[in-house]
């Protein structure tokens, strides 16, 4: 299953490669980003790692990469004298990524091609991986195993839009399922759905999100002063503050509290 796996990847790679110098050249960082996908690192940049125990967190983008905040200064507190390696995959996660103070190392996660993975681990030589909300790598998981490095999946979570389409190929998921450590899942229903595609149920916990445990900084007098006068809101007003939203909940809330 593997194997075909890689074959469909390389069978892949020229759309994969067009898009990303697309993408890159417009954007200035097809050197750097192409070098660290493809599993190559600067050498003074891995110094850091040196003699210490390294724990590598991969969060894809900015949502994730806030979300593993809490979990990020956690491990910090936990383990002091560790290397936290951060990687995501896309820009905008890489620039959220490289203002987080806990972090000792920032990467673009390498393609997930068996040899550019083993590459990876060979220098990175992760202790311990956590993987932020649903990325489900077959070939880092499988070397990981292989390598006795514990893979956990943290605040996973199962959309009602993956969640089918996991469910369509659970034959060929569950696999990759069977080299994990532990599914730390937002709820019990992505418990039971992440057990439905073939992660063991010893190893499924119900964690809650992680996004609730952000600490967010109060607003403070100027700020909130600028905030009334850029937006002509007068003294004594409520101000109702709808955060992430999805599609017709706003016009449920207006229906109630209108």
């Amino acid at each position: 299953m593997f194997l075909l796996y890689d074959i469909g990847l390389f069978l892949a790679m020229p759309v994969l490669l067009l898009v990303f110098f697309v993408r890159g050249l417009r954007k200035g960082i097809v050197r750097r980003g192409l070098r660290e996908r493809l599993g190559f690192y600067n050498p003074a940049r891995l110094a850091v790692l040196e003699g210490r125990r390294v724990i590598w967190v991969h969060a894809v983008s900015v949502g994730e990469t806030r979300a593993a905040m809490p979990l990020l200064k956690s491990l910090r507190r936990e383990y002091a004298d560790a290397a936290l390696v951060l990687t995501t995959v896309t820009e905008t996660g890489q620039a959220t990524a490289q203002k987080i103070s806990e972090v000792d190392l920032c990467l673009y996660f390498p393609f997930d091609f068996s040899w550019i993975m083993q590459r990876s681990l060979s220098q990175l030589r992760p202790a311990m991986i956590l993987i932020v909300e649903t990325e489900i790598w077959p070939n880092l998981a499988r070397l990981a195993h292989q390598r006795r490095i514990p893979v956990a999946l943290v605040n996973g979570r199962l959309s009602d839009r993956s969640f089918p389409r996991y469910l369509m190929v659970r034959w060929v998921v569950r696999v990759v399922m069977d080299q994990f450590s532990a599914f730390c899942m937002q709820t019990a229903q992505d418990a039971q759905r992440v057990g439905l595609i073939g992660a063991p149920r010893e190893k499924v916990v119900v964690t809650g999100n992680l996004k609730f445990d952000m600490q967010i900084d109060p607003v403070g007098t100027v700020e909130r002063r600028r905030f009334q006068e850029e937006f002509r809101i007068p003294d004594g007003v409520p101000l109702w503050v709808c955060g992430s939203t999805h599609e017709g909940e706003e016009e449920a809330l207006l229906r109630i509290f209108a």
